[in-house]
Formats: structure tokens, C-alpha cells, sequence
């Protein structure tokens, strides 16, 4: 499909005046953006205060400076940060956002590949493509505006696709332990791929990776100051966010985690949220919480497990992102990035099937999404933000997406079926 597109395209002139406007207008983007940045509030002031403090043998973790994140990656992360140190810190801004603008343009191709292994045609897949992406760059510029790397982490996801579809199991492995090790929430790819092929390379080939990133900053740090960073690393983001059983359900966190908190507990401290709460105890409100993860997490094994037989479609691949961004302890709008593979399969296959009330049903959902999509805090104001996060509709749409994808898969159908 790429090869056919670019040869279509390659001779007309308006192909290449566009691709050089739009590198322009990223540069410009970019540097503006890079020109303007304070050392405060985004994940760029994290990584590169990480870096700084890698390099000088500063503590990695804890609340650095109350305006700056907390940095929540392994130790070999601020390694490759402090590569950024040798430059001034808008210079360095400048690179990372435009590398993370670049991003945008690999996850397309690489989700082109996708589409072209399933053999589906530039003639259907293009407005369910352009829809995707519309609705999908809410996610995209919050992702770019805080500095994150969210877009990075679905490249090496999407290659993890990409190459279990096309037989190369050891890459995929390699490609999602990647992921994986950089933010621990992607386990949940190397969890569906034990499902899918159990195999000894699936466990030996994470742990090896896992072994080497982990070891990586030894020679740089030390050993003592390297055992102090993982013990720290465990503390601060393994306990904490994993382990202590603590909620954090302030109304940003569209995760299962935040709409339980929401619906149980109190507003608290950083848990800001106005939804009319049932005020239950946090020990009960973690056993209902862990109860409703468990029914997940068994539907989702019983429905991976019983497609075994079926070959991977699309409407598998987003049920495992949509299933990975539910079951997350957070999942923020910048972790969002990957609704443009989740909202392709629904629009493609509502634009190309027969299917009762098909109109009625776009708009609907064209509608909330745009709906959802405008609800920033710059445009609606903080009140009104707080209101819409706190009615869960960034949640509710990955569940209703989450739900059809399941029952589309349970009932076996794929993107070319043809309803009355």
C-alpha cells in the first residue's frame, strides 16, 4: 500500500509541496514550543533534570522540585536523558519535541503496514483513517505539550504488532519488552502474547532485557549509588503505584482505578472530583476495585484464549490497548496516543458494512468524541473540566469501545462482514 500510494502521489507537485510545509510547520512548532519552555510542570523539565541529576550523581527519585514531575522510570531512562545535558535546555526541548511531532508521522506509517497486511484497500481504509486521526489529536498535542513519551512507546507497540502478524514472534517479544521496560503498563502485550503462543522465549527474552536495561547505568553510577537508584525505584514507583493499594482517582485518571475511586470515596488532597460519591471505606472500595479487575481480566483471557484459533485482527489488537489503558493504576490523555488504532477498526467497519441505523450511529459518536475532545481546561475552564472528568466520559467511551470489541470478537466477526 505505501509502495502504491507513493508511486501514485511521488509525481504531483502539491505531494511535495505538502510534505515541505509540513516539515516547516513542525520545525516551527517546535521551536516556538522549545523557545517558550520553563523548567516547570512538564515531563521534559523531569527527564532532563534527570538526566542532569544521572550525570552528577544526584538522587533520581522523590519529589525533586515541587513545580517538576517526579521521575518514574528506571534508572537506565535518565542514562539516555543525560545525553540531553551536554545541550542547553531549550536546545534539548527543541530536539525531543520535534522528534516526539515525528513520532506522529512513523505511528501512521507504521499503522498503514498494519493495514496492508490485512490486505484492506487505500479506497476504505482512507476516511476511517482521516477520522481517527482528527479525533485522535487531542491526545496527540497533550502528549506533545507535556513533553511525554507516550507516542514513542506506541511506535515500539505497533512494531510489536506488526511483527507477530507477520510471524516473527522473537521480534514482537523484543519490540513489546521494550515497551514494557520503559513504562511497566505494556506487560500487558507480553501477557496477551503468552496467551496467544505460550513459549519459553516469551519469558527468557523480557527477563534478559529487563536484566540488561537494569544493569546498563552500572558502570556510570557506580554499583552502591546504582542499588540505592533501584531501591529507590521500588519504592517510588513499584510500591507506590503498584503494590500499596493506594487509589488515585483525582478527575484526570480515566483509568478502572479512577472511576472506582470516583464513585466510592471522597474528594481528598490531590482526588479532586465533584461526582456524587457512594462513601464507602477505602478498604472496602480496594476489594471492590480488585474484585471488578479480576472480572477483567477474565474476560479478556477467555476472549484472547477462545480467538486463539482465529487469526489476529484488528478488533483484537485494540481490545488489548483498550484492556491495558482499563486495568492501568493511571491512564491520562497523553497516554492516549493509541486511540487512533482504537477508533479505526469501529469507523471502518460502520463505513464499510450494512449495519441498521449506521448514520444515526456515526454522528453519535462522532459528536462525543468531538465532544470530548474540546473539553480543555484552556476552552471549557477548570470548573467545567473537573465536571467532565469527574462523569468519567473519557472512561465510559474506552468501555463502550472495550465491550463492542469484545462482543465483535466473541461472535467472530471481522472488518469485512456484511450486515442486513
Amino acid at each position: 500500500m505505501l509502495k502504491e500510494l507513493f508511486t501514485q502521489y511521488k509525481s504531483k507537485w502539491w505531494f511535495w509541496f505538502c510534505i515541505c510545509i509540513l516539515i516547516i510547520t513542525l520545525v516551527i512548532i517546535s521551536y516556538f514550543k522549545a523557545k517558550t519552555i520553563t523548567r516547570a510542570m512538564t515531563d521534559f523539565a523531569s527527564f532532563y533534570t534527570s538526566g542532569w541529576n544521572f550525570k552528577f550523581e544526584g538522587n533520581l527519585y522523590g519529589k525533586q522540585f515541587y513545580y517538576i514531575p517526579p521521575f518514574l522510570y528506571l534508572p537506565f531512562m535518565a542514562l539516555f536523558f543525560s545525553l540531553f545535558v551536554i545541550l542547553k535546555y531549550n536546545i534539548a526541548a527543541f530536539i525531543f519535541y520535534l522528534l516526539n511531532l515525528l513520532a506522529t508521522s512513523v505511528i501512521i506509517i507504521q499503522l498503514l503496514k498494519i493495514f496492508e497486511h490485512f490486505n484492506l484497500k487505500w479506497e476504505k481504509i482512507k476516511w476511517p483513517l482521516i477520522l481517527s486521526l482528527i479525533l485522535s489529536l487531542r491526545y496527540f498535542w497533550t502528549n506533545f505539550d507535556l513533553g511525554q513519551i507516550n507516542a514513542f512507546i506506541f511506535i515500539l507497540i505497533l512494531a510489536g504488532f506488526y511483527y507477530y502478524l507477520k510471524n516473527k514472534f522473537t521480534l514482537s517479544t523484543i519490540f513489546f519488552s521494550l515497551a514494557a521496560v520503559i513504562k511497566i503498563i505494556p506487560v500487558i502485550f507480553l501477557f496477551w502474547l503468552f496467551l496467544k503462543r505460550f513459549n519459553l522465549k516469551n519469558i527468557l527474552i523480557p527477563i534478559s532485557i529487563l536484566a540488561i536495561f537494569i544493569l546498563l547505568p552500572f558502570p556510570f553510577r557506580g554499583f552502591h549509588q546504582s542499588m540505592i537508584d533501584l531501591g529507590e525505584f521500588y519504592h517510588y514507583v513499584i510500591y507506590k503505584h503498584l503494590i500499596s493499594g493506594e487509589i488515585f482517582y483525582r478527575y484526570t485518571n480515566q483509568s478502572l482505578d479512577g472511576f472506582i475511586g470516583r464513585l466510592f470515596l471522597p474528594p481528598l488532597g490531590e482526588n479532586l472530583h465533584v461526582f456524587p460519591y457512594l462513601n464507602l471505606s477505602m478498604n472496602v472500595t480496594l476489594k471492590v476495585d480488585l474484585f471488578i479487575k479480576v472480572i477483567f481480566t477474565l474476560l479478556f483471557v477467555f476472549i484472547v484464549i477462545k480467538n486463539r484459533v482465529k487469526k489476529t485482527d484488528l478488533f483484537e489488537i485494540s481490545f488489548v490497548v483498550l484492556f491495558m489503558h482499563l486495568i492501568s493504576s493511571l491512564t491520562w490523555k497523553n497516554h492516549l496516543v493509541t486511540t487512533m488504532l482504537v477508533f479505526f477498526p469501529l469507523f471502518y467497519f460502520l463505513l464499510n458494512n450494512k449495519i441498521k441505523y449506521k448514520s444515526v450511529l456515526l454522528v453519535f459518536i462522532i459528536i462525543y468524541l468531538t465532544l470530548i475532545n474540546i473539553c480543555v481546561t484552556t476552552i471549557i475552564g477548570l470548573k467545567m473540566s473537573i465536571l467532565v472528568g469527574s462523569y468519567h466520559l473519557i472512561f465510559l467511551m474506552l468501555l463502550s469501545l472495550f465491550i463492542v470489541y469484545m462482543i465483535l470478537i466473541f461472535r467472530n466477526k471481522n472488518l469485512e462482514f456484511e450486515g442486513n
